[in-house]
């Protein structure tokens, strides 16, 4: 999970998620929440830390804090699948640097993440907002190795669309047809 710490953004969605994860299958995968509490959020931050310890998943839940470009690329891509559980996104910058990476997303189908993840191309889209849906969405990917492997390579290609220069051409285009 990347992004401000903060309600909007709903870490705790995925640490629920986590938690329902080690439920079903006896452990868990390790989860980062990378980046720090928006300012005046800093009760949010400590409070995820709460649910994991309540949950029986705080071993599991990294808090990287910020990272620097580079260390976030690198962490986008070692990792297995990248959870975007914010209640809305203009865009859903995240979700495209990690399909860039090769990683898979999993998102709240809403807002602009409709825009930056394409369901079966780059990840996944989840309807709902229950940790139990997004554990389900997340089994259905850990445990099919073949479909990982062939949504990472088209995940990297979906995102090659996004380039400055593929949306200038489309912005361009958008702008000629209202002339």
């Amino acid at each position: 999970v990347v992004g401000r710490v903060q309600p909007l953004k709903d870490q705790e969605l995925a640490i629920r998620v986590l938690a329902e994860l080690h439920a079903r299958r006896g452990s868990a995968p390790v989860l980062v929440v990378a980046g720090d509490a928006t300012p005046g959020e800093d009760g949010y931050a400590s409070s995820l830390r709460s649910i994991a310890a309540e949950l029986g998943v705080l071993a599991e839940v990294r808090f990287a804090g910020a990272l620097s470009r580079e260390r976030l690329a690198d962490l986008l891509a070692i990792a297995t699948v990248t959870l975007v559980p914010s209640h809305s996104e203009t865009f859903g910058l995240v979700a495209l640097e990690s399909a860039a990476s090769g990683t898979p997303v999993i998102a709240f189908r809403g807002g602009g993440l409709v825009e930056s993840v394409s369901a079966g191309v780059s990840g996944l889209l989840v309807d709902s907002r229950d940790p139990r849906a997004w554990a389900q969405a997340t089994v259905s990917l850990l445990e099919d190795g073949a479909g990982l492997q062939r949504l990472s390579g088209f995940a990297r290609h979906y995102a090659e669309g996004f380039t400055w220069a593929a949306t200038a051409t489309a912005l361009t285009g958008v702008y000629a047809s209202l002339v």
